[in-house]
């Protein structure tokens, strides 16, 4: 299976419905109170980040602009460039290990997917390559118009297929946005091979003016994006039609802002360093702007300054997310939401839960191995990127060629439909990898990170303080914890979980409840051992979606391999393998199809495009 591999991670089942209900509703018989001892032990490196200094190995790597963390510690390494000493006593946080049961108890008892961003503005470059449309944005008391154009190439830079002179020059003159006169002068046409013949691409301008002359047509002058090759910018010239406007929602204007942002986004736009202006002579505020667009499904409109724009989507996962959104209120609320509590930050209506669970620190004990791995330049991590429909969304049907957060395209239908219900695929997990050492980075960039992670067999020790519980949120929680006391599963911490790292397996050691007794005038409390039922909880949690995809991911002993980015057998540049698998306008690969029993995907696109 050498030409195979599995994405770092794949996604847990949500049901049509999440477990909510009104908080009365729940069991109201007097809680318990007390903790649970537990043990943790690494399997695979481990690194969780001490943040008190970024620069930590700065002078040990000797790469500019990039962040590189020791360990977790109490210990303050403000300052320290050198290299610090290795910590004597690392530290599992409570709040990474909180994070962790928390999003297993989530998944295992079909509640709400809390920590997602609802409004977050999905966007990608359109599956289907296409150029969009010239035309004018502009605003009419408080209404938003598109009106149609027609480009004009104006040369700034001299090739053998535009005869009129070199404008460049001349531009300087001008004030991009802005009105310009010109005078028309030929087409620039390329030489198709398929039709052998000449394909007229957009018509050419030889002269222009700051003032009306006779014979002259009235533009707006389009600055495009800066390349090596440009040769013609851009006029656009309102087409003469009876009703040439459009009226466009706001929340699409809105879209459009967003993606002027993304532009001026040096995280986003690569380009911005090698001499993208980022449109920054385009000012949001004003009401009247030069734009390309398309549309969709006769009805969604996307607007870009650039031809090859991004799609900022209609569509956010507050709209798709339906009951399993954050729960926002004790009418409503999930079982996850009821043990570990929320926060609604929704302006004066604001509301929140107080958590009935505190996670202490887990502190080191001992180890069978040298505690630290060497200091290491990790590879390059991706971000999540949910705009990856392929993967994070299902696919909408059987015949689904490709798909948007806002529309679907099927096959045999040259029309896009809009997509009212696209459903996500789940939660999001990281297979485990039996890794024993960190593969450093062969090439080293500001993108990179440099980290000193734990080694496997560092085990810790730590608490979980519960107050007022039921015994079945105990036993669900103990079952979590432990993933069913199963010496094959395990769960994942920290940094670096795509590429390995952060495998740890938890123990429940005892379980202790603490008692308070009035006598008389005294209040008496007792401590006691408590025993504890996993086996019928898990009955119970069966039942629940995505129960057996949890398992199958976070089985440790038998976890598939290889785990990898998508790559090409011929280099390992992610983005191409994305670009490859969406050649044809159409997804070749997707991750409904490639589930979690058979995770495989194919790594080499471009020879299964070609036998497509």
């Amino acid at each position: 299976m050498s030409n195979r591999f599995v994405n770092p991670y794949h996604f847990v089942e949500i049901g049509d419905k999440c477990s909510k209900k009104s908080i009365n509703e729940y069991p109201s018989k007097k809680g318990i109170t007390g903790w649970i001892e537990y043990s943790v032990k690494t399997l695979t490196p481990v690194f969780i980040t001490n943040v008190t200094n970024n620069k930590a190995f700065q002078k040990r790597f000797n790469v500019s602009n990039m962040h590189s963390y020791d360990f977790f510690s109490y210990e303050d390494l403000s300052g320290i460039q050198e290299g610090p000493v290795e910590p004597k006593a690392p530290v599992l946080p409570g709040s990474e290990i909180r994070g962790v049961i928390r999003s297993a108890f989530e998944a295992v008892t079909n509640s709400c997917l809390s920590v997602v961003d609802e409004d977050e503005r999905i966007f990608r470059r359109p599956v289907e390559v296409k150029a969009g449309k010239p035309g004018i944005l502009k605003k009419k008391g408080d209404k938003w118009y598109l009106y149609e154009c027609e480009r004009y190439g104006i040369k700034v830079k001299d090739n053998n297929k535009d005869k009129n002179r070199n404008f460049k020059s001349e531009l300087k003159k001008y004030k991009w946005e802005h009105e310009i006169w010109f005078k028309e002068g030929g087409t620039y046409e390329k030489y198709i091979k398929k039709n052998k013949s000449n394909k007229v691409l957009f018509k050419l301008v030889s002269d222009i003016s700051k003032t009306e002359k006779n014979g002259y047509k009235k533009g707006y002058l389009h600055k495009g994006e800066d390349f090596v090759k440009k040769h013609h910018e851009s006029i656009f010239c309102i087409l003469n039609k009876n009703d040439n406007s459009i009226e466009i929602p706001k929340e699409v204007v809105e879209n459009f802002k967003y993606s002027l942002k993304l532009y001026a986004d040096s995280k986003i736009n690569k380009h911005l360093k090698k001499g993208h202006n980022g449109y920054k002579h385009i000012n949001p505020k004003d009401d009247f702007f030069l734009v390309y667009y398309h549309k969709v499904c006769d009805s969604l409109y996307y607007i870009s300054p650039a031809a090859m724009g991004r799609e900022v989507y209609k569509k956010r996962l507050k709209d798709i997310l339906d009951t399993y959104s954050p729960c926002s209120s004790e009418n409503c609320i999930c079982p996850a939401c009821k043990l570990f509590g929320f926060v609604s930050e929704n302006g004066k209506n604001s509301k929140a839960l107080a958590s009935k669970v505190r996670f202490g620190d887990a502190e080191f004990v001992k180890t069978n191995s040298s505690l630290f791995h060497k200091p290491i330049v990790l590879n390059e991590l991706s971000s999540p990127k949910i705009s990856a429909s392929e993967f994070y969304l299902k696919k909408p049907n059987e015949k689904a060629e490709y798909w948007t957060y806002d529309y679907v395209k099927s096959k045999h239908q040259n029309k896009k439909y809009v997509l009212n219900n696209p459903k996500i695929l789940g939660r999001k997990f990281y297979w485990h990898q039996k890794i024993k050492k960190v593969e450093e980075a062969k090439e080293k960039s500001e993108r990179n990170v440099g980290i000193r992670p734990l080694n496997a067999q560092a085990e810790f020790k730590g608490k979980i303080y519960f107050n007022k519980i039921t015994e079945k949120e105990l036993n669900t929680l103990i079952w979590v914890l432990t993933i069913g006391n199963s010496e094959e599963h395990a769960h994942k911490i920290g940094m670096g979980k795509p590429l390995g790292l952060g495998s740890i397996r938890f123990y429940c050691d005892s379980v202790k409840i603490r008692t308070l007794n009035a006598e008389g005038n005294n209040i008496k409390h007792a401590i006691e051992d408590r025993n504890y039922d996993i086996n019928s909880i898990e009955n119970e949690l069966r039942n629940n979606p995505g129960f057996e995809d949890f398992l199958k991911l976070t089985n440790f002993e038998k976890a598939p391999t290889p785990v990898q980015y998508p790559s090409n057998n011929q280099n390992k540049e992610h983005y191409k393998w994305f670009a490859n698998n969406k050649k044809g306008s159409k997804f070749h690969q997707n991750l409904t199809e490639v589930n979690v029993k058979y995770p495989y995907l194919k790594k080499n696109n471009n020879e299964n495009n070609k036998k497509r």
